[in-house]
């Protein structure tokens, strides 16, 4: 399996997810290592603020599992997700991965790929949009990193409850990732779209005008930790066992 891409999403990791730390441990020093690109597609920490979450336990060990595949001479590249609000520059700097605001196109094994979180692809769920536009900002960016670390991470968790809460009560087609969205990108020529977000291990063909396209979601690690990789035997899934 020498050079291949592999992709992984949604791994939310906190002070309580051990089993999930040790998981990427392996996946990276494994998979990872015999890989020749290591694409982390957004959600990696269960909230992510900046800076200032680089001294919390969790996320050094994660950090430190990611330098030691970069340092090796493996690509990583990751993509902001839903959860992924400020500081993206800090994290990059220290893990060597190249760090993305937002989705972006890629060439492997001779197909064009759109890789992505995902949540830009939920068209439908716009109250989400319109609020992401004001907690993304520059200016509400600059109140989080001015303020002391356990406020700014105590209204992250709080920002982050509440979208639990408000996600239950949003319909299928909200939560759905939109086929316009997604033929629009395979009308622009991208052969396959990978992403995360909705939590749903999922594999769709799009057909038209006798034309195909595919559409891979990544599933969360809240529910094992999973993988994809693309090589030139194709595409597979991966399912790990949390314990190892």
């Amino acid at each position: 399996m020498t050079g291949e891409d592999l992709f992984l999403s949604d791994l939310h990791l906190d002070e309580r997810s051990a089993d999930r730390l040790a998981a990427l441990a392996r996946l990276l020093d494994g998979h990872g290592r015999r890989a020749r690109r290591v694409f982390i597609l957004g959600d990696l920490f269960d909230a992510w603020i900046g800076r200032k979450q680089l001294a919390e336990p969790y996320v050094v060990q994660a950090a430190d599992a990611i330098r030691l595949l970069t340092g090796r001479g493996v690509e990583v590249h990751f993509v902001a997700g839903n959860r992924d609000f400020y500081g993206l520059d800090a994290l990059g700097r220290r893990t060597g991965m190249v760090t993305h605001k937002r989705g972006f196109a890629v060439e492997s094994f001779g197909r064009r790929l759109w890789v992505c979180h995902g949540h830009e692809l939920l068209v439908h769920d716009r109250r989400t949009h319109l609020a992401q536009r004001v907690t993304h900002s520059a200016p509400v960016e600059w109140l989080f990193q001015s303020l002391p670390a356990r406020l700014s991470t105590f209204l992250a968790r709080g920002y982050r409850n509440h979208s639990g809460r408000v996600v239950r009560h949003k319909s299928s087609r909200m939560l759905a990732t939109g086929d316009e969205a997604v033929l629009a990108l395979f009308e622009a020529g991208h052969h396959a779209i990978v992403c995360g977000h909705t939590h749903r291990l999922a594999h769709t063909v799009y057909r038209w005008d006798d034309r195909e396209g595919h559409l891979w979601i990544l599933g969360s690690w809240e529910d094992g930790p999973n993988f994809l990789r693309h090589g030139p035997d194709g595409w597979h899934f991966h399912r790990m066992d949390p314990a190892g």
